[in-house]
């Protein structure tokens, strides 16, 4: 009986030594549950509270919706300020398959609606024509083959067989003429050597890009 009662104030003794020791030793779990969380996590955490968090990165390098799965033939007509001239584009077959097709890539420089209207004549109509043909220059079937081609080249005028389109890159149009395009100080671009303003980059999808003019080119 005296052996119990001696062994048992040993074990009371030791209680409040082995509490102190357990009480300053880690816990496994939370250095285990630090540890797991990914580094770039850890390195916020430890940048947040000391105040020295960055800001976010802007992760979007261009200024114009992208949509890979569309084609040109299907977003030109979209744009209310292009109706003009994605209606002379749908009209030639040849200028048509172009921008339906996913194996050539273009980029469209398409003037404004008020652009193209306010030419001092119809896109289908030529100057030397009209002169030495008078009103009747696109009566008949003559006269519709001399509009269509007129059309035509309007159209390719304003077609560049490049996209992307570096500036500064000469290419000829499918019309013939070079084109290349500028960009100054103020961030604008300006086609040459026309000097027509480009008013934005509306949109690139799967097989080119449509810039939007300010003016027409020489056709």
């Amino acid at each position: 009986m005296r052996c119990c009662v001696i062994a048992l104030s040993s074990c009371l003794v030791l209680l409040p030594a082995v509490a102190a020791l357990h009480s300053t030793t880690p816990r496994h779990n939370d250095v285990t549950t630090a540890n797991r969380l990914p580094h770039n996590i850890r390195q916020q955490k430890q940048l947040a509270a000391a105040g020295t968090m960055p800001e976010a990165a802007d992760d979007d390098d261009h200024h114009h919706p992208i949509q890979p799965a569309v084609r040109l033939s299907d977003t030109l007509g979209s744009n209310r300020a292009l109706t003009t001239f994605s209606s002379l584009a749908r009209q030639g077959e040849r200028t048509a398959e172009r921008l339906g097709s996913g194996a050539d890539s273009t980029t469209v420089l398409a003037p404004l609606n008020s652009a193209v209207e306010g030419l001092p004549r119809k896109p289908w109509e030529d100057a030397q024509q009209l002169s030495a043909l008078g009103a009747d220059a696109y009566e008949g079937e003559d006269g519709k083959d001399r509009a269509d081609a007129n059309l035509r080249r309007f159209v390719e005028a304003h077609l560049v067989p490049q996209s992307p389109w570096p500036a500064g890159t000469k290419v000829k149009t499918l019309a013939g003429g070079e084109v290349w395009w500028e960009e100054g100080g103020d961030g604008k671009r300006v086609i040459m050597p026309d000097k027509v303003e480009v008013d934005k980059v509306a949109i690139e999808v799967g097989n080119g890009q449509i810039w939007i003019l300010k003016g027409v080119l020489r056709y």
